[in-house]
C-alpha cells in the first residue's frame, strides 16, 4: 500500500555536496511521512468496511483478486477453490478478524499474508515478490486493496 517512491534508506557522504544531500534527506523524509499518512488513511477506511464472515463480501473480494478463468481446467478450479478456502481461513484466525473484527483490513491482511507466507514457492521467492514493485504478488495486493475498497 506504499508509494513506490518511498526509500528506506539514505545514506551520503561528507563531501562538499552535504547541503544537496541533506535537501534529498529531506525530501525522502516528507515523502516516507506521506506514505505513512496514506498507509493509515487507507486502513483506516478499511477497518471501517464490515466485511461479514459469512456474506458475499468475502466472495466478492476472492472473485476479483482471483477469478474463475473462462475454460479453466479442473485442477486450475480445484486450486482456485483451495486458495480461497485458505484465505478465507486466514481471515477467521486470531492474527485477523478474530482479534481486528470482520472488516476490509482483516480481509486485506488475510490476502497479504496468504501471498506472503502461505502460497507455493520458498521463503526466499515468498520475500522477492513481496519486494518486487512490478511482480503479479504486489499486483495482487493492489487490487485486493481496491478490491476491499469498493466494498464500501
Amino acid at each position: 500500500m506504499g508509494l513506490r517512491e518511498a526509500e528506506r534508506v539514505f545514506t551520503a557522504r561528507h563531501t562538499r555536496n552535504v547541503d544537496t544531500a541533506l535537501e534529498d534527506a529531506a525530501e525522502v523524509l516528507r515523502i516516507s511521512t506521506e506514505w505513512a499518512k496514506q498507509f493509515q488513511a487507507t486502513a483506516e477506511k478499511m477497518l471501517r468496511i464490515p466485511v461479514p464472515a459469512s456474506g458475499t463480501s468475502i466472495d466478492k473480494v476472492l472473485n476479483k483478486v482471483f477469478p474463475a478463468k473462462t475454460g479453466e481446467t479442473d485442477r486450475q478450479r480445484n486450486n482456485r477453490e483451495e486458495v480461497n478456502a485458505l484465505v478465507r481461513g486466514i481471515y477467521g484466525n486470531e492474527r485477523n478478524a478474530k482479534n481486528y473484527g470482520y472488516n476490509g483490513w482483516s480481509m486485506y491482511n488475510s490476502v497479504v499474508e496468504y501471498l506472503d507466507h502461505w502460497r507455493k514457492g520458498t521463503p526466499q521467492e515468498r520475500a522477492m515478490a513481496s519486494m518486487d514493485d512490478n511482480s503479479w504478488v504486489t499486483r495482487t495486493k493492489l487490487l485486493t486493496q481496491n478490491a476491499v475498497l469498493s466494498l464500501s
